[in-house]
């Protein structure tokens, strides 16, 4: 007969495990329980199982515990608060301890029940998301086993007995998609916690189920696979499988592909891990493939779950990291079902608290560093949320010095500032430049000023560009003026309400803080690092990047600014204007251009100025991109070393073909 610790014990996990033991008494039984405030399920628990050992975590509520079981002979051990638990789980003669606490709560128990020698069935996935550095290594030295208990990994686990060990090519987790699979994303700003905790296939607790339909629980399964499997990131993957019917597949080396399949109930993943390397009867319904249908799958969206991207980011990232992630989401998700804040501020969150977080980084944790990691990103959170409504979260990915100044310090990346007053070719210049050098381009255009307005108005989340594009294309948008500086939506004007906002865009390919990080990343990915950023608008020089690598200043007289600007307009289909009524448009804003753009420039030592006159932009281009490699000190070297020696051709040659 097996003895059995359980943590959670009237949490999902705890009670489906009970639910094993009192239809397995000969086989299993029960030796300590540990519980969080429940005192009136627990003691029935105690009644029913009788155990040596009992700890509730919620300290003022032993009092009404001991007053709950007075009248049992013997009584059990009783304890209270984290450490109560910790003695739960390090106590006596439990072969195996069931991790069923939900979140980074389970941490300390686990270590301590490693640390006493005894074996892991693993329901609490964030002990392994936020410790694996610490935990792997305590397993190791006690010879115990880890022995998953969810439902995905248990999946893989089967699987792979009798695998050989470097039988393993790719990892596949399912995922059903949570209560929001088939909800279109514009809706997800209308998301209650009701909505929130309909799973369509599992019952599971409120905190679980919440990561389900944010998909951050399979993200987070995902750095679990890593160190469970000793798999890397980029073997393991994600597929939707609504149905819940094959929990999760291996693929081995010669692309044979091995499943497990069975209806949707833990209670066979916990059974496992408690009989393991046994196989137990069951009275319980067998699966009929005939019953169970149609078994489909797809890809899942990463702009409809962006919280499965941050847990693949946090996970490559490693050190502290997944904790950072797991606290920042652990906190957001309660504040979520406090209806504190929005289903959609969830990975707004999440993702600044990581954001802030990756200049403290350490590759090589120690479990003090994990728990003040743990710490630093709960109270961030609540931080966060304090200072701001769930509007200002939405806002706040668009302020100027938020975005692009956190992009860049954080990127490390230099960068090209091209100003200048309009018409006088910097959008233009800009593209062309960014192209030329294979850098990334961010513009301040008005579009993007209309682009917040729209987001704004529709609560669609802003990392999903797709549906914000959708909506755009919907709506006729409309810029009037010098500089496009009125700006009419469907024939509303918004020009007053978009600078009542107090918040500025600055994107061009894209649409958000975040989306600029994983545009370098991708650009690091493709060209082996990403070699700057070329910024373009007004003021950006003077205001938003005083401290740019490269600053160039465009200027051109007013005849020369009109009869580009006419160009323009005629490329629209706008050749009724004439040159004098530009001139006279440019002209009436010259002054404030002269005041606002160029006295900062006589007082900026380090800034270029290129008159424009007589040039097209791709001349303007050649010079700010030999301007560029004479400066530039921080590219790659094996790239770019010769660049300042050679001829401006020859160089973007260089570019090119690396």
């Amino acid at each position: 007969m097996k003895a059995i610790t359980l943590l959670g014990s009237t949490g999902s996990i705890g009670t489906q495990t009970l639910s094993i033991v009192s239809q397995y008494p000969n086989r299993f039984r029960i030796v300590g329980l540990a519980a969080g405030r429940n005192i009136e399920l627990l003691s029935q628990q105690i009644r029913q199982f009788c155990p040596e050992i009992v700890a509730i975590g919620d300290e003022a509520a032993l009092p009404e515990l001991r007053t709950a079981i007075a009248d049992l002979d013997p009584q059990p051990l009783l304890l209270a608060g984290e450490a109560g638990v910790v003695e739960v789980a390090r106590y006596g003669s439990a072969e195996i301890v069931v991790t069923g606490i939900v979140g980074c709560a389970g941490l300390l128990p686990t270590l301590a029940a490693i640390e006493a020698g005894k074996d892991i069935a693993l329901a609490n996935k964030e002990t392994l998301i936020a410790a694996g550095p610490v935990v792997l290594p305590l397993v190791q030295k006690h010879g115990v086993k880890l022995l998953p208990a969810d439902s995905e990994h248990s999946a893989i686990f089967q699987c792979l007995q009798g695998v050989p060990a470097a039988g393993l090519r790719r990892i596949l987790l399912t995922v059903s998609g949570g209560a929001f699979r088939d909800w279109p994303v514009e809706k997800l700003s209308q998301v209650t916690v009701a909505n929130a905790l309909k799973h369509p296939n599992w019952s599971m607790g409120r905190k679980i189920t919440v990561d389900s339909a944010t998909l951050m629980n399979k993200g987070l399964e995902v750095i679990e696979a890593h160190w469970l499997f000793g798999i890397d990131y980029n073997q393991i993957e994600i597929v939707i499988h609504p149905q819940s019917i094959i929990h999760s597949l291996i693929e081995l080396q010669d692309t044979s592909v091995l499943a497990q399949l069975g209806w949707p109930d833990m209670r066979l993943p916990l059974l496992y891990a408690l009989s393991w390397p046994e196989r137990i009867y069951t009275d319980w319904q067998q699966l009929d493939l005939v019953k169970a249908g149609k078994l489909t799958f797809e890809s899942p969206d990463c702009q409809k779950y962006p919280c499965m991207q941050l847990a693949y980011a946090a996970g490559r990232a490693g050190g502290l990291m997944p904790a950072v992630l797991n606290a920042a989401n652990e906190q957001a998700v309660a504040l979520f079902l406090a209806e504190r804040i929005s289903f959609l501020d969830i990975p707004r969150l999440i993702e600044r608290a990581c954001d802030r977080y990756q200049v403290h980084n350490n590759s090589t944790p120690t479990l003090d560093d994990i728990l003040a990691a743990d710490q630093w990103a709960r109270q961030e959170v609540v931080a966060v949320r304090e200072k701001s409504s769930s509007q200002l979260a939405i806002a706040n990915p668009f302020d100027s010095n938020y975005l692009l100044l956190n992009v860049l310090q954080q990127s490390r990346q230099p960068i090209v500032a091209i100003d200048g007053p309009a018409g006088a070719g910097k959008s233009t210049v800009a593209c062309l430049v960014a192209k030329t050098l294979g850098l990334l381009y961010l513009d301040t255009g008005a579009m993007y000023r209309a682009l917040t307005w729209l987001v704004l108005q529709s609560g669609i989340p802003i990392e999903n560009e797709n549906a914000v594009l959708q909506l755009a294309s919907q709506c006729q948008i409309e810029f009037e003026g010098q500089d496009s500086e009125a700006i009419f939506i469907n024939g509303r004007d918004i020009t007053q309400e978009i600078r009542t906002l107090e918040v500025t865009v600055h994107v061009a390919k894209i649409a958000t803080y975040s989306a600029v990080r994983r545009e370098l990343v991708k650009q690091q990915q493709h060209y082996g690092h990403c070699g700057g950023i070329v910024i373009e608008g007004r003021d950006t020089c003077t205001k938003v990047f005083p401290d740019a690598e490269l600053k160039i200043f465009l200027t051109a007289s007013l005849q020369e600014r009109a009869r580009r600007r006419q160009q323009d307009l005629k490329q629209k289909g706008l050749e009724d204007i004439s040159l004098d009524e530009i001139q006279q448009a440019i002209s009436q804003r010259d002054w404030q251009d002269r005041t606002r753009i160029y006295a900062p420039l006589k007082k900026a030592e380090d800034a270029i100025e290129i008159y424009t006159d007589g040039l097209n932009t791709a001349e303007v281009a050649d010079q700010i991109v030999n301007l560029y490699y004479n400066k530039q000190t921080v590219l790659d070297d094996n790239r770019l070393a010769c660049a300042s020696k050679t001829s401006d051709r020859e160089a973007r040659e260089t570019v090119k073909s690396s």
